[in-house]
């Protein structure tokens, strides 16, 4: 049962205003001393920020921080905020910021920020996409093992030529090296609302929605981890679904695919959660699950 609703927000942090509106939580809780990590994005007419609350005492306080550095790219579309925490209770979040054109332009940025494990900032915002990246308004993800980060993210252009690409960190979130990308085929095909996650050995998975054949399926590919003499190198993509469904975007009709997909390893165990209207033209919630090798 579920006896106490609180609120995590401040009370006045729904701001006045044509613009205004709290979106996207998203909600990690540390595996060193159990603290409860939310974040969440605020639109307000003076611009976008991404917040963060902390609760010690399982949810019945609240701290509060604002994640992007304050006076800093002011100009930005900032939404999408995911966290991950590692087992030492440091904690990461990724965002985007959109700085033109939504479906794709090298003016907008992913950007990741650490916490301490005392819920403390751990330097400034650090940049993630560079050079020819291209970031999407799509979620972003991040994954940690030990001080290696892992960012990914979706890149491409307007007419919707996307792929997935994931960035590695070698020092606690502190600097990226270049993003390298997941899907196997050529960039010339829709590939987004990705997910990442790592295992026990620090190998990096990714699955997400893929339309190179047309119709719909959800693909998966997997990489060593990165560190000083290897690169992240995704393997070959294979399917995680078993029969094609509808590559539906429009949010007007009742086969579109959602918003968002889920990725979730545990022990030698790898689960897969997804949207798919493979029989009925309606979307269903499908799962599978797949052992590690």
């Amino acid at each position: 049962s579920f006896p106490d609703v609180i609120q995590v927000s401040p009370p006045d942090e729904f701001p006045n205003g044509m613009n205004a509106g709290l979106d996207k939580p998203w909600l990690a809780v540390s595996p060193l001393d159990d603290s409860i990590y939310v974040t969440w994005s605020k639109f307000s007419d003076q611009g976008s920020a991404i917040r963060m609350a902390r609760s010690t005492d399982r949810g019945k306080t609240w701290t509060y921080v604002y994640i992007n550095d304050g006076g800093q790219r002011v100009q930005a579309d900032r939404n999408l905020a995911q966290i991950a925490i590692g087992a030492e209770g440091r904690v990461y979040v990724v965002w985007v910021e959109i700085g033109t054109e939504q479906f794709g332009s090298t003016d907008n940025e992913i950007y990741v920020q650490a916490f301490n494990p005392d819920g403390t900032k751990d330097g400034k915002n650090v940049l993630v996409s560079r050079g020819n990246d291209s970031p999407a308004f799509e979620d972003p993800s991040i994954a940690v093992f030990g001080k290696t980060v892992y960012a990914g993210f979706i890149s491409g252009t307007p007419k919707g030529d996307w792929d997935v690409r994931v960035a590695a960190s070698l020092d606690a979130g502190k600097t990226f090296g270049s993003s390298v990308k997941v899907n196997d085929d050529p960039t010339c095909a829709t590939h987004f609302h990705h997910q990442i996650a790592v295992d026990g050995s620090g190998n990096v998975h990714a699955i997400w929605f893929d339309n190179r054949y047309l119709d719909g399926n959800v693909f998966y590919a997997n990489s060593g981890p990165a560190d000083g003499m290897n690169a992240l190198k995704f393997g070959q993509n294979v399917f995680v679904n078993d029969t094609t469904f509808p590559f539906t975007t429009r949010r007007d009709m009742s086969n579109w695919v959602g918003d968002y997909l889920a990725l979730a390893i545990v022990n030698h165990e790898m689960y897969a959660a997804w949207t798919d209207a493979r029989t009925t033209n309606r979307s269903h919630i499908r799962f599978a699950k797949a052992a590690l090798k």
